[in-house]
């Protein structure tokens, strides 16, 4: 229960269900006993979270503990190292960490060798750090070890080792169980010593090694190579490096896989792997080799299935022989410095399924050998320097799922057997001189994910129907008329370009229901009309529309304003001055009847008690100047009420009684005649008091 306790985590709920403390532990899930003790813990695919505790150690009599495929973390609890009775620790596939000595031994390399009974120890894919510890040199019973998938470093010479071992490679089957593969025994006893000096109770032959995906550097000992049991070798992803041995396979007739792929061996690809007359499986890819590739290739067994050289720095020309593999199903001699022409023994490779050539200096037409091959999926021919046609033949490969001819030369239209390559999934034709009608039996290739047409010369109107492309790219090619609108079915459309050709028309805007789209690049094209607003148009960039100048519609853009929309903003304009200039019109009216008849109101004459205020009103009539004179008493000083700079007023009686402010403007004062006007106009509308209590008429006289 204390070792239940340290786990946060049981999803199935099987341990919690089940493991009780009102029943034996010899019940429980998982345990096994052998009279009344614990000989077995197994707890596989739980998907336990926590640590692993050091209670473990109360079991003595433990036998087997298998706690692989969980969650558990941590470090593996040194007290491990008491259980004299273990013969299997598989912790694979979990998350611990640390160091091995630290997990094993407690940082006491020797006391891993208390485990004398230990046949089987797998930390495959978890996070281990550090160095293997020497002290599992002492574990003579020790038949299987699986240090693969981990974070281990240290020089390379540790791993032989496994010399002393019978090694089962144990592989996960679909249930999550394993299986044995292969077991051989015999003595090398005197081989282990020699190459560690360390006593070994016993040292047995062995099929396999594997430290795969690790951080192992330094070379690998030749002596390895010597051992003619080896099987299998899996040495991919580390740091290894300096050379192979020049003999590797002369000394290994048994060998079937070797992997020694992405490390940094260097200098020659030895020709005595081809001695290894049994080899299923070689992998180099990923290396720093120099020198040719074996010409000897083809002496290889027939049984060859993957054959894996891809980006190692060979070069050299195809061997000649490499028909002979006839087994071969895959070929990947990709990126590197191959030159010249396939052999015509190609033809003799049909089962090939998997054909990587890219990125190498071949040279010559496409080659008619490859049409013979029925079987192949994958076709990989791009960046060389083939020229010619595409033949007609190629309709013969139909198992072709994936096919590149990208950058080469090739300049001819397609046949139409082409389009009997219905299993299509990617297709690459890009950067050749192709050329022609892009064929409308395109929509016959179904399960076509990408097509990448550009850089070519294809001509013609884009066909209606493309199948269900989730990648398209069409640019830089000869293309004209219009987008199809039918580009809305492709529902799964995530990139599309067809920049750079001469299409014309406009945009559809049924292009605004691809909704998965990212990429959409229609610049430089003879596009027209309105740019669409939603979908992808909602975030596009000018430089996805640029070099289509009778594109209208997004201002944001920099792209004008469609005529239509300007004659909608000056027909709006227009709307607005037909309502509002009446309207204004109309209020100024009225203003101008308000103040006439406010005008007009004050020269009406005022009755009642207001009027009585006023002397009666006299008849305007014509006064002589002799009149004036005598009213003033010839402008007397008397009679004088004020004066300026411009007049002078005087007061007149006439005869009647009527009183009377008689204005004299000077004749010589310039703006005088001005003033007298516009005096004579005002004093025409409005009345005055009298001066002082008498009211006073004023008129329109003259100058004195």
């Amino acid at each position: 229960m204390a070792f239940k306790s340290n786990f946060r985590l049981e999803p199935h709920n099987i341990l919690s269900t089940n493991w009780s403390s009102d029943t034996h532990y010899c019940s429980w899930y998982g345990v096994s006993c052998l009279h009344q003790r614990g000989v077995a813990l197994q707890l596989p695919n739980l998907d336990i979270q926590g640590r692993v505790s050091s209670e473990i150690a109360n079991l003595t009599q433990l036998a087997l503990l298998d706690l692989s495929s969980n969650d558990l973390n941590g470090n593996l609890p040194s007290e491990l190292a008491f259980l004299q009775q273990l013969k299997l620790l598989n912790v694979t596939g979990n998350s611990l960490d640390g160091t091995i000595p630290l997990i094993i031994s407690r940082e006491i390399p020797d006391e891993i060798g208390d485990l004398s009974n230990l046949r089987l120890l797998s930390f495959r894919g978890n996070h281990f750090t550090g160095s293997v510890p020497a002290s599992i040199f002492n574990i003579s019973r020790l038949q299987i070890v699986d240090l693969s998938i981990n974070a281990l470093s240290g020089e390379v010479i540790w791993i032989i080792i496994f010399l002393s071992l019978n090694i089962f490679f144990w592989t996960a089957t679909g249930s999550g169980g394993m299986h044995r593969r292969s077991l051989i025994s015999s003595s090398l006893k005197m081989i282990c010593k020699e190459i560690f000096q360390v006593s070994l109770v016993s040292c047995m032959n062995w099929p396999g090694l594997s430290f795969e995906y690790n951080r192992i550097s330094g070379a690998i000992p030749s002596s390895l190579f010597n051992i003619s049991s080896l099987q299998i070798l899996k040495a991919r992803h580390n740091y290894l490096n300096g050379h192979l041995p020049y003999d590797l396979g002369t000394w290994l007739p048994n060998l079937q896989e070797i992997f020694l792929s992405h490390n940094q061996f260097s200098e020659d690809l030895p020709s005595a792997i081809c001695n290894a007359s049994k080899l299923e499986n070689l992998e180099v890819a990923n290396n720093s080799f120099t020198g040719p590739i074996p010409m000897m290739l083809g002496n290889l067994s027939s049984n060859i299935r993957v054959l894996d050289a891809a980006n190692c720095g060979i070069s050299g020309s195809m061997p000649t022989n490499i028909g002979n593999l006839r087994g071969l199903i895959f070929l990947g001699l990709a990126s590197n410095n191959i030159v010249g022409y396939l052999p015509p023994s190609f033809v003799g490779l049909r089962n090939l399924e998997r054909l990587y050539l890219t990125g190498n200096k071949l040279e010559g037409t496409f080659p008619a050998e490859l049409c013979s091959i029925g079987r192949l999926g994958l076709l990989h021919l791009g960046e060389n320097r083939r020229s010619g046609e595409v033949p007609s033949c190629i309709g013969n490969l139909t198992e072709l799922r994936v096919m590149s001819i990208a950058a080469n030369n090739f300049s001819s239209k397609l046949p139409s057997s082409f389009w009997r390559l219905v299993k299509f999934d990617s297709l690459n034709l890009s950067r050749n001189l192709l050329h022609g009608f892009f064929h409308s039996d395109v929509e016959t290739l179904k399960a076509m994910n990408i097509m990448d047409l550009s850089f070519n010369s294809f001509f013609g109107e884009i066909p209606n129907s493309m199948g269900f492309l989730p990648y398209l790219d069409m640019s830089k090619n000869a293309f004209q008329g219009p987008i199809p609108d039918t580009f809305s079915n492709l529902i799964v459309l995530e990139a599309l370009d067809l920049s750079t050709n001469a299409l014309s028309g406009v945009i559809p805007k049924s292009l605004e229901l691809l909704r998965d789209i990212t990429y959409l690049n229609l610049s430089f094209n003879n596009l027209q009309g309105e740019v669409p607003k939603k979908g992808v148009f909602a975030n596009v960039s000018y430089r996805f529309l640029m070099g289509n100048p009778r594109l209208c519609g997004a201002p944001d853009l920099s792209i004008p304003l469609c005529p239509a929309q300007g004659r909608k903003t000056t027909r709006k304009k227009s709307i607005i001055l037909t309502t509002t200039v009446p309207v204004a019109v109309t209020f100024l009216i009225l203003v101008a009847l308000f103040f006439t008849w406010m005008i007009w109101s004050r020269k009406k004459p005022v009755t009642g008690n207001y009027e009585s205020n006023y002397p009666p009103r006299i008849a305007h009539r014509r006064i002589t100047y002799y009149e004036l004179l005598q009213a003033t008493e010839n402008f007397s000083q008397s009679k004088l009420v004020g004066s300026g700079s411009s007049c002078t007023v005087y007061q007149g009686t006439f005869s009647g009684g009527a009183v009377f402010a008689i204005k004299v403007f000077d004749i010589h004062w310039q703006r005088g005649l001005r003033y007298f006007d516009s005096e004579c106009e005002i004093l025409s509308n409005v009345r005055q008091q009298k001066l002082g209590q008498d009211s006073v008429d004023l008129f329109k006289f003259g100058f004195h």
